[in-house]
Order: C-alpha cells, then sequence, then structure tokens
C-alpha cells in the first residue's frame, strides 16, 4: 500500500528521470530558470491535463493552496501565473515532443492491445487520419483558417495495437491531409500497413508510401474525379460476405494519374447496408481476400475513437497560451498524459473506459491513495464503469 505519496506522483512515476534529465540537458532547458526546474514545468502541465484545468490562474491557484504537498506531487517550486505562461511561451516545445517518443518507444510493448480483428495481418497497423481544432482568429494569428476562425490540424499516425499515436504532424487547418502524409520528413518503415479515407487516396502519395516498401488501404475519391481501366476481375471465393461487391486489379487513365501512380492498383467495393452506400477501397496488396480488405478499412474508425477520447477527457481544446509554442506544448503534454493513462489501464484488472478512468484520477490526484488499490478495487454491486462519479464522491467522503 503506497499511501505515503500523493496519487498524481503515481502516476508521474512511469516517466523515466533519465530520459528527461538527458533531454534536458540537451536542450539546455534549464538554462536562465532562476530556480525553477525543467521537471516542475513539465510536471505542471501534466497536472493541467489530467485535472483537465483549463486557465493559468486555475493551475496556480490550486497548486497554491497545496503548496505544502507540491513537492511530493514532484513539483519543487510552485510556478506563479506569468512565469508558467512565460515558459509556455518561451521553452522549446519540441523537448515536450521528444519525452512523448522515447517514453512511447519504451512502453510500446507493455502497452499492446490484444487485436480483436485482423490477426492474420503481420504488419505493424497505421490508422492516418487529421482532427482539426479551431482557434480564435483574433488571438492566435498565425493559425488563420476561414474569416473569424483559426485552425490547426493534428495530422495522426495511430498505432492499431497500442492506440496511441507513432508520429504526429501539427499543421495549418488549410493544410491538406495528403500533402501533411508526403512532406513527413521521416522514412515510413517497411513492413507498415498504412490505413486512410478518402483524403489520402491522393496518387502522389501512394506512389511516395509505395516506395519504402509500405503496404496501404485507402478509401478511394469518388469515381467521377478518378479514371481507371479494368485490367482483370479477381473471383471471389466461396463464403465471401455479400457486402463484397467487387474485387478487381485496374490502373489509372487520367492525364497526370498513370505517371503518378504506374502501377496496377487492387479495387474493392464494399456495401455498408446501415448507411446505405458503398465505400471504394484501394490497395497495392493482391494476396489477402477482399473480405480482409473491407475488415481493415473498418479498423480505420479507431483513430475516430482516439480523437474522441482525447477532445473529451483532456485538455486540448481551450488553451492556456496564444502563442504557436504554447500550444504546441499543450498538444504535446496531452499525449504524454494519454500515454501514461494507457499504461495505468493496461495494469488494472477491471475493465475501466478511458472516459471513466480519466473521471476517477482527475478527482482523486490530491489524495494519498494506492494507486494500484484504486484501479483495481470495486466498491458495491456496481462495477466501476457505472455511477463512476458517484462512486468517487463517496470514496473522497471516507
Amino acid at each position: 500500500m503506497n499511501t505515503k505519496i500523493p496519487v498524481f506522483k503515481q502516476i508521474t512515476k512511469f516517466l523515466d528521470s533519465n530520459i528527461i534529465c538527458n533531454l534536458a540537458q540537451d536542450y539546455e532547458i534549464n538554462k536562465y530558470n532562476k530556480g525553477l526546474d525543467f521537471t516542475s514545468h513539465l510536471y505542471t502541465m501534466l497536472f493541467s491535463q489530467i485535472g483537465n484545468i483549463q486557465s493559468l490562474r486555475d493551475i496556480t491557484n490550486i497548486l497554491q493552496s497545496t503548496k505544502r504537498k507540491s513537492i511530493f506531487l514532484g513539483i519543487q517550486r510552485v510556478m506563479s501565473k506569468s512565469s508558467l505562461s512565460n515558459h509556455n511561451a518561451n521553452k522549446d516545445w519540441e523537448i515536450f515532443r521528444d519525452i512523448y517518443v522515447q517514453h512511447y518507444y519504451k512502453y510500446s510493448r507493455e502497452i499492446r492491445l490484444p487485436r480483436k480483428k485482423l490477426n492474420n495481418i503481420k504488419k505493424k497497423i497505421l490508422l492516418v487520419d487529421s482532427s482539426m481544432i479551431t482557434l480564435c482568429a483574433a488571438l492566435f494569428k498565425w493559425a488563420p483558417y476561414y474569416q473569424a476562425k483559426g485552425a490547426i490540424k493534428l495530422h495522426t499516425f495511430l498505432n492499431y495495437d497500442t492506440f496511441l499515436p507513432e508520429l504526429i504532424v501539427i499543421g495549418s487547418g488549410k493544410e491538406p491531409d495528403n500533402h501533411a502524409a508526403i512532406n513527413i520528413a521521416v522514412p515510413y518503415p517497411k513492413n507498415t500497413l498504412i490505413v486512410g479515407d478518402k483524403a489520402y487516396s491522393d496518387t502522389k502519395l501512394l506512389r511516395y508510401w509505395d516506395s519504402f516498401g509500405v503496404t496501404f488501404v485507402v478509401r478511394a475519391k469518388a469515381p467521377k474525379y478518378v479514371r481507371s481501366i479494368s485490367v482483370r476481375e479477381l473471383e471471389l471465393p466461396e463464403g465471401t460476405p455479400d457486402s463484397i461487391l467487387i474485387d478487381e486489379v485496374m490502373v489509372f487513365d487520367g492525364q497526370h494519374t498513370p505517371k503518378q501512380y504506374p502501377k496496377e492498383i487492387r479495387r474493392v467495393v464494399v456495401y455498408d447496408s446501415e448507411e446505405d452506400r458503398t465505400f471504394d477501397l484501394w490497395t497495392n496488396n493482391f494476396t489477402w481476400t477482399a473480405e480482409e480488405i473491407s475488415d481493415i478499412y473498418a479498423a480505420r474508425w479507431d483513430i475516430e475513437t482516439f480523437f474522441k477520447a482525447v477532445k473529451q477527457n483532456l485538455n486540448i481544446k481551450s488553451f492556456l497560451g496564444t502563442s504557436p509554442n504554447a500550444v504546441m506544448i499543450q498538444v504535446w503534454t496531452s499525449m504524454i498524459a494519454m500515454l501514461l493513462l494507457a499504461i495505468i489501464k493496461k495494469q488494472s484488472k477491471i475493465g475501466w473506459s478511458f472516459s471513466n478512468l480519466v473521471v476517477l484520477l482527475k478527482m482523486l490526484l490530491l489524495n494519498y491513495e494506492d494507486l494500484s488499490d484504486i484501479i483495481n478495487r470495486k466498491t458495491g454491486k456496481d462495477p466501476p464503469g457505472k455511477n463512476t462519479e458517484i462512486w468517487v464522491q463517496s470514496r473522497l467522503s471516507l
């Protein structure tokens, strides 16, 4: 029983101090800090994320009111509102990104989830999509989008097995998804399957992915925008679901597309009876069954669930600063918080939903209770997935 350390400190114990110290030295982040170390800045931002605290004043007031506890939270010195604002505006945001990336790869095996489907696909599966975050154009003049609105986009490559991003590119709200995907500075890893919607059915991008040995399954643009010629029709084996309408090999026949993607490409057409519409899918894989191609694309909806989980449970829509640096720090801190929560969720023997787990921990961050006991203990007849807030309130009143 670890009841001498606040819950928040038990959550952040999964952060590797050696990684943080080495990065702090590389970035010289503690230079001119006047006694305020980087770890205090990092933990303050994580406290605001997991606690879903949406203003600088509230963050500093809560921590000031618990000043005696702050050292036990890992915060050596409580920051003032102006100091926190200054750090967010000026401290290099890349260090927060690197903290996430290095910890992600440290824990990636530990947080892997069992595949409910696609067990026959022996590849790393990356689900790609973007999510728009709207901003006030008057305050965020560096992120123009439309009239009085500003916006940024989170271009995300989500690992299907960990339910966490392997890569995020934060760009302008006006930047098309396919441009962001092709302008990524790092090479795509081989033996990877990328799954995307029709925003990524750009023939230049598909050839670019293919050049790295990447397999792709993307939803195609509407047929009226793409000219193609069917080369041969593939036989649908017995037992293929009625939802599979077409399985064929084709080549592009437009003015520019044959040069942009000169190879043969496979086309699978799937009918969705619930939505009463068809999905036209393209892939450069010719060995999987049409049903497997359909199942692969259906898995893409997991990334929509991820964006929903982040926006509903963490502080990523209301920003603590208006500079690009402050926004970047907040986005990457939310990803670090997601990683920590994923580790804790995986260690629980009870089937917590992500949102209920966040509600529970948010209300107990300053409590001196054992984290393992909290996430593994049921009370009464109801499992933790039901009436979580009532359960937490009754625990707090003990």
